[in-house]
């Protein structure tokens, strides 16, 4: 496939013949858009996330030009692919390779990002790869090899939050879920809270919707009786719940889907989640539940999510960590650079969060 302008040529790989409808360099995922933009995407003036971070967004290199080499589908990436890729790249005369991908770490003589990239060392091209989400676990890193440049995840000084009035009048903030807009798909939103130990049990969410009081629940609370599971009720499954108790509610889950949640007629959802979050700046020191238990009435206020400053460079707690398992006197990742609320283009072939339900492909 050829292009022009910015894309100068594309090709896709399925040597194993695994996928014959899909072999196209298309990018039906997205994530090839989104770090190719990050790479060598041109100024775009006024870009935002629906009125968040609103400024001029560009690519590392504006001025380079991009040659696709897609490798990996939603079964994966092939080794037998990932080579033949490498080796085309060094034949068109790639003046660098960056691979936004990667697998457990394997000896060198087994792991085809080291080989290919050694081909393409030895012909005076730096591979770029990145380091992993595995983190904060020591010893999570991966593309580990001598001769590729390995990158890190660290934040930058602005974040996404969304102010939120729980009950009786507590408030705090969290940072926007990527799934969450305030231009609805449909009137139902996803809120993640996440929560940590620190002295206290202390919580930070992730949410965003236009200022709107709405009547709040627990999973706990609208448990249907006739369900002999009321643990299950937490992870609010359909046959769990009361849809009486459910209906144009907030409910607060342990997990489970958000659109089980909708299909009982709730109007947003809480996820409790013990993940650790860099968002996590603005913690309250209130235990979720007794926060619950206090409110006869539990209603929540979520109000416009706005840009705000904070400290940084920090490193992203998903960001994988060293030591590596093989030639651990060998430091990586080499670098850092930002990956929290990156603004960057997107597949028109894929909706702007990649839930299924989600039909915006444009914004």
């Amino acid at each position: 496939m050829l292009a022009y302008s910015k894309v100068i040529g594309a090709r896709s790989y399925d040597l194993e013949n695994r996928r014959p409808d899909e072999n196209t360099p298309v990018d039906d995922e997205g994530h090839g858009t989104h770090t190719s933009s990050t790479v060598a995407g041109i100024s775009v003036e006024g870009a935002s996330l629906y009125g968040l971070g609103q400024g001029t967004a560009r690519g590392g290199v504006p001025s380079s030009r991009l040659a696709i080499y897609k490798v990996c589908y939603e079964d994966g990436c092939s080794d037998m692919d990932i080579m033949a890729a490498f080796d085309d790249a060094i034949q068109d005369g790639a003046d660098m390779i960056s691979l936004s991908v990667g697998g457990p770490v394997s000896d060198y003589f087994n792991d085809a990002i080291a080989i290919g990239s050694f081909h393409a060392m030895k012909k005076g091209i730096l591979t770029s790869c990145a380091a992993g989400n595995e983190g904060p676990a020591l010893a999570s890193v991966g593309n580990v090899t001598p001769w590729i440049l390995t990158d890190g995840a660290s934040g930058m000084d602005r974040q996404f939050r969304t102010p939120l009035t729980i009950g009786n009048s507590i408030k705090t903030s969290g940072s926007l879920s990527g799934s969450s807009h305030h231009d609805f798909y449909f009137n139902f939103a996803l809120i993640n809270i996440y929560y940590k130990m620190i002295n206290k049990r202390n919580f930070c969410q992730h949410l965003h919707t236009k200022s709107k009081n709405v009547p709040s629940s627990s999973a706990a609370q609208a448990w249907n009786d006739s369900v002999q599971m009321p643990d299950a009720a937490g992870y609010c499954f359909v046959e769990t719940l009361d849809k009486n108790k459910v209906k144009g509610k907030i409910v607060l889950c342990k997990g489970g889907s958000d659109s089980d949640v909708k299909e009982m007629g709730g109007v947003k959802m809480i996820v409790a989640s013990d993940d650790s979050l860099d968002t996590g700046f603005t913690l309250c020191n209130y235990f979720l539940d007794l926060v619950r238990l206090q409110c006869s009435n539990p209603y929540a206020v979520i109000s416009k999510s706005k840009t705000v400053n904070v400290s940084a460079p920090f490193v992203a707690s998903f960001s994988s960590r060293g030591p590596k398992l093989v030639s651990p006197t060998i430091l990586k990742p080499d670098i850092v650079a930002p990956g929290i609320d990156i603004l960057a283009a997107y597949s028109k072939l894929v909706t702007v969060t990649g839930e299924p339900i989600d039909n915006r492909v444009e914004v």
